[in-house]
């Protein structure tokens, strides 16, 4: 049976700064565990507050006590502030740099005239080309990808059987997954589809048409329709969608991967309710969507 909780497994880019150790008593009495870095930060943070402090060459070791006592607490809030650790374990002194650098102007925008360097682009997007005819994605790094759009079962509301079932369902489609695979889930908030309503409402239309062909008041009546369906269903109301992207290091691997998404979604509907292939058009709209301009 799958299990309700996963461990995230430590990075293989991890050494020995981001071991964590327990500052505790015996008793289990103390603070959590922090990383080496966090504690080497604060050792050092703490000696460079008392350097100041005691040194009489420096300005604040020649203030009143006071002073000094308020400079001891504001520096201690200090190092409080930039040792604090967020959830992907960084620091936020560790953020500096990354700050600094998009002060720059230069590192805010991206140009995408045609006369521009493409190379930025490229690092945003990653994308070389899109196959027409299939719809594969061949990534700039060499790697390929198929892109659907999905719909899962997961839901507050299942009875515990059922999610029972659907996590030992995930959990063996996941077994199937080798090395040299990856999946990419992705959510958007996007306006609602509508191309399937408005089908329906024209055909409904063409069925009643010889009937109908002298009645204004029903022609008026489907006109209003679709214009609804178009002008603000389809473009002021919102829902979430997601889609997956499984992607390969080579066309073999991105192969093998797609032939077990195939035989999952053929098999069973637990894991995956529906399952639409992407080609180009679709995965230029979800892109226009994500990087268009607002303005």
């Amino acid at each position: 049976m799958a299990k309700k909780t996963y461990k995230i497994p430590a990075s293989l880019s991890d050494n020995y700064l981001n071991m964590e150790i327990a500052l505790q008593t015996k008793d289990g009495v103390g603070l959590k565990p922090l990383p080496v870095r966090v504690i080497l930060a604060w050792l050092f943070g703490l000696l460079a507050g008392f350097y100041f402090v005691a040194n009489q060459s420096s300005v604040v070791a020649q203030a009143s006590i006071p002073t000094r006592v308020l400079f001891a607490l504001v520096w201690i809030a200090f190092l409080f502030m930039m040792t604090k650790v967020d959830r992907s374990h960084q620091m936020a002194l560790e953020l500096i740099p990354h700050l600094l650098t998009y002060l720059q102007k230069s590192n805010k925008y991206v140009i995408t005239r045609r006369t521009a360097n493409a190379g930025p682009f490229y690092s945003i997007v990653g994308i070389r080309s899109i196959d027409p005819k299939t719809g594969m994605v061949e990534y700039v790094d060499g790697t390929y990808a198929y892109w659907y759009a999905v719909v899962g079962t997961a839901s507050v509301l299942l009875f515990p059987e059922d999610r029972d079932a659907i996590l030992d369902r995930v959990k063996d489609f996941y077994d199937k997954i080798g090395s040299d695979c990856e999946i990419i889930f992705m959510t958007t908030k996007e306006p609602q589809r509508i191309h399937q309503q408005t089908a329906h409402l024209m055909a409904q239309y063409k069925a009643l048409e010889d009937e109908v062909k002298e009645d204004e008041d029903i022609k008026t009546l489907v006109r209003e329709q679709y214009k609804i369906l178009t002008e603000f269903v389809g473009k002021k109301f919102k829902s979430l969608h997601q889609y997956m992207i499984i992607k390969g290091d080579n066309e073999e691997a991105l192969s093998a991967i797609n032939n077990i998404v195939i035989s999952e979604v053929r098999s069973s509907s637990q894991m995956l309710k529906q399952c639409t292939a992407m080609y180009e058009n679709d995965i230029e709209n979800v892109l226009k969507l994500i990087y268009a301009s607002n303005h």
